[in-house]
């Protein structure tokens, strides 16, 4: 986990940046999959949440603006995932506060990924889940 005030060079951040999109394409993955489990879905769902908390978010704000814009879009979707997961309500407490957070953040750029995220998953499916979990 990046310390705070100490800058990262192009490589770390190179690095960080690989690691953060792995990171959620495997996450995005597991939670999507079909032949997961629902229960399996729910402890997978729990370790992502937990996994996004202590480093992925703390390691995308160490990022410059580009990559760090890139490795949003990845959080996002992950998330927006996690909002529509059934029967887990920590999660989705989770992703309903770090979404609003996101979305009250004027200065930052999470605002911007997540809405870019939302109209490519609108896009992209006819009917979405994340739609049918809002209405």
């Amino acid at each position: 986990m990046p310390s705070t005030g100490i800058s990262v060079t192009l490589l770390q951040g190179a690095i960080r940046f690989r690691t953060i999109n792995t990171f959620c394409r495997a996450a995005h993955i597991l939670l999507t999959s079909l032949t997961v489990k629902g229960e399996d879905k729910l402890v997978i769902a729990h370790h992502i949440v937990r996994v996004f908390q202590s480093r992925i978010l703390p390691e995308t704000k160490s990022l410059d603006q580009i990559l760090g814009l890139e490795a949003q879009t990845h959080v996002a979707k992950v998330t927006l995932e996690i909002l529509c997961l059934e029967n887990a309500k920590e999660q989705v407490g989770w992703a309903i506060t770090t979404i609003c957070c996101w979305l009250k953040d004027r200065d930052g750029d999470w605002k911007g990924s997540l809405e870019k995220r939302i109209q490519k998953l609108v896009s992209v499916t006819v009917t979405p889940p994340l739609v049918d979990h809002i209405s």
